[in-house]
Order: C-alpha cells, then structure tokens, then sequence
C-alpha cells in the first residue's frame, strides 16, 4: 500500500541545507528504499491539488529557506515528557473510535475532501475555519460512518455525495484518528533543534546522536504535524479543538486488549544470552531504524517480550539510527553474555482493530496466506474500520506470522466475542520479512501467548 507514503509536497523548493553546514547526518534511504521517491510523489494522498488549494487550505507555520538541525551534546536517552504537555495531548493519535457531528456553512459545505484507499475512506483535506476543522476533523483521519451508514467499500465519489446529499443541520460521523500516522516526542538541545533535516516536508537525515535519532525518528517520512498543529502547507491555521466524545469498542479490562497493546513512548529491555550465545533476535534496517524482524521462540528475545516489528533505538548505549542490519547483529554479537541493554518503542508500523463476532461467530473479513482481500458488508470489522491490503500479524496479542491459513483460522474461531487483531501494511510487511522463507517464519518464530 502506498498510502503511507503519499503525504503533501510543500511548494517550496528552498534546500534544507546550505553549504558550509553542519553534516555530519545518516544520510537518507537510496532511491531502492522502502517509499517510492519524491518524483514519484506527484499525487497528494492520490489526488492532485494545485499549490494555490494547499496554501489556502492546509498552511501553517511559515519555515525558513534553510533549514537544519543540529545534534546534541547530551548522550543517551532522552526520558519522554509526561502527560501533561500540551505537544502530546494535541497530537495524541487516539484509540478506539469516536463520534463527530458536523453542520454544513453558508455555502451548504462541511469543508472535507475525502479519499477511498485500501477499501476505506480517508481524509485527505480539511478546510481552514469550516465546520469540519472546528469540528476537529484532521488530514488523514478514517471515516467510518456517515449518517449511520458504513464507509467501508465506498468509492471516493460514493463518499463526496453522501456528505452532499446530508442534510444541513445535523451530519454524524464515526471516526478513526489518523492510522496511517505516529507521533514521536524529542527533546530540543541548548542550540534549539532536535536532530533532523527535512526538505519539502520530508524527513531526509538525522543527526548522529540527536534527539530525534535518539527517540526513533525515521526518513522518508512526512511532518504532518507539530505538536498537533497541521504543517502541511506550511501557514498557520487554528489549534484543532477537542469536540468529540470517544465511542468505546470494548473495556479496557478486555484481555486481548491488554495483550495487543501498543504502548507509546519508550521502554527499556534487558536480555541475558542463552547457552549458545544467541539472544534469539533477527533485526533489519528500514528507513535509517533498526526492527526486529524475527523473534524465536523460547528465546531470551521471546521471553522479555520482544514482537515482531518492535524498533530497537539502542543497544547498551550506542544509537542505532543510521546502522545497517549486519552493523546491528554484529553488536548484539559482541555483547557481554550476562547484561545487554535495548531500548525499544512498540511496534510503530503495526496498528490495532477491535472487533466483534457476530452471531455466527464471525467478524467479517476474508483473508488469503494472512493477507486481509476483502470486507463484508457491514461486518464488525467494516464498521470497525479494519483495510484490504493489511496483513495479520497478531491476534489478541498472539503472533501469527508465518502460520498457516488454517491455523490462524483456528485461532479466530477459539478466540472470545471481542476479538483484536494488529496489522500492518502490505508494502511494510512484505519489506520487512524479504528473504525469510514461509518455512523459517513457521517454525521458529515465537507464536506464544503473551502474558498481561
């Protein structure tokens, strides 16, 4: 899917860094690198709109010609604020759903461009100042409702005249805040800056040892926001207020919940290596991060809670930003049998759905070699908002990578009414599993259940 890399090219063609400047930076991903490159990116979120419509729309924050950011003095992990800063609670991307109601303007319009992308629908525009942004609707919010009436399978055009054909005084939305995206939260050093360079909005190299290679970001990624404000387009539009009430799927006491969580922020892993000297991890570079692309099972990896997908930031100290795969396994390598260190943020690739069996015992989806193909209509899982083209990796917290079709169907069946599932783009998993065969996947990755 390339839905994850199809964010807004600024119109500004200014370079991110003059001559002279500091560079001791990871340089960004080659043109074989995971994301299409920026010549491919002519389209925004698939629909092309002219500079004129971005500036007006979505602009925010004037930047400078040049732009760069320089690394900090201090080693080690920046500890993530708490909270209560406003950067996150604007920015928080949060779980489960929640319900929006909208009134058309003057003009009999709610401000919305909307997107049809792997069988859901997406926004991909909000107006400055319209009932949708004071709404605090955002770019790359799912639509999952209109009126009562599931999204799931509509066409771009289906969507546009449901909002045209609703009436003017009252509009209800069902909402998932922004799947596609992440928030990272870095630290500004004494100079001011956090450790990255960007051109056009696009995230292009970290600084060694910066914050922001410090706390996981990567390149070829797209600002979209800072602290919660839209940058895309770069003119400064309203704080996005909190309307909304959240629609609760299930409690937080539901164990498979508890079991499928992606917790934000960082956490610290110790590991000890087994009597063969092996940890148990497989690791793989992406877009300047280092992932773990295999965890075995009954490994000291397996037993510290390690996942498929997890981003390990450090490893006894040392910054992985920038490291090759054969960097990273050398470094486990060489570690002390006793004590190795890492520094990990959960799954940021991966995202969950919460979704309810029917009285057949179904939640309505159709998959092949643990690829999502295709929806029913108005299941628990359209409703829900789970995407074609998404691959299973979990269930209730269960690892099913590699497994059979009949085994992960097993696992669905005995699986309680309020079942979760995580998954992860097509383009990212295929990347991430390259040169593993099925039969590697199957026999030695951990498959256990995790325990809460």
């Amino acid at each position: 899917m390339r839905a994850q890399a199809q964010f807004a090219q600024s119109t500004s063609s200014a370079p991110a860094v003059t001559e002279g400047a500091y560079q001791p930076a990871i340089q960004g991903m080659p043109s074989s690198s995971l994301y299409p490159s920026l010549e491919e990116l002519g389209e925004y979120m698939g629909l092309k709109l002219t500079s004129d419509e971005v500036q007006k729309n979505l602009a925010l924050i004037p930047a400078a010609d040049n732009q760069v950011a320089v690394p900090s003095e201090i080693g080690g992990m920046v500890r993530p604020v708490t909270g209560n800063d406003v950067g996150i609670r604007r920015a928080e991307i949060r779980p489960g759903l929640r319900e929006v109601i909208l009134c058309k303007d003057q003009d009999r319009k709610v401000g919305l461009r909307l997107k049809e992308i792997d069988n859901g629908v997406f926004i991909q525009l909000v107006q400055a100042n319209s009932p949708a942004s004071l709404a605090g609707l955002r770019f790359g919010d799912q639509v999952l409702q209109i009126n009562g009436q599931n999204c799931a399978g509509w066409s771009t055009d289906k969507a546009h005249k449901a909002l045209k054909a609703a009436a003017e005084q009252r509009i209800e939305l069902v909402v998932r805040d922004r799947p596609f995206q992440r928030t990272i939260t870095m630290h500004k050093d004494s100079t001011g800056h956090v450790g990255f360079i960007f051109k056009s909005g696009r995230i292009n190299s970290l600084v060694k040892d910066g914050s922001a290679a410090r706390n996981g970001l990567l390149t070829d990624h797209y600002i979209c926001e800072i602290n919660g404000q839209n940058v895309i387009g770069l003119k400064q539009v309203a704080v996005p207020s909190e309307i909304g009430g959240m629609v609760r799927p299930v409690t937080g006491n539901d164990v498979g919940i508890r079991r499928a969580e992606i917790r934000p922020g960082l956490r610290e892993v110790i590991l000890c290596k087994d009597q063969d000297r092996k940890v148990g991890l497989r690791l793989k570079e992406i877009d300047n991060g280092v992932f773990i692309q295999l965890v075995q099972a009954n490994s000291p990896a397996s037993l510290a809670g390690l996942r498929f997908g997890d981003q390990v930031l450090q490893i006894n100290g040392q910054n992985c930003a920038g490291w090759s795969t054969d960097k990273a396994h050398k470094a486990l390598k060489a570690a002390a049998e006793q004590r190795i260190e890492l520094v990990v943020r959960d799954r940021p690739f991966q995202r969950t759905i919460t979704m309810h069996k029917d009285s057949t015992g179904h939640v309505g989806f159709i998959f092949k070699s643990g690829r999502i193909n295709s929806l029913v209509k108005d299941g628990s899982a359209a409703r829900n908002g789970l995407l074609t083209d998404h691959y299973i990796c979990e269930i209730n917290g269960q690892n099913v990578i590699g497994l059979k079709d009949p085994q992960i169907k097993d696992i669905l069946n005995t699986s309680p009414t309020a079942m979760t599932i995580t998954i992860m783009p097509k383009v990212i998993y295929e990347h991430m599993i390259k040169r593993m065969s099925s039969g590697l996947l199957r026999s030695s990755m951990d498959h256990s259940v995790p325990e809460v």
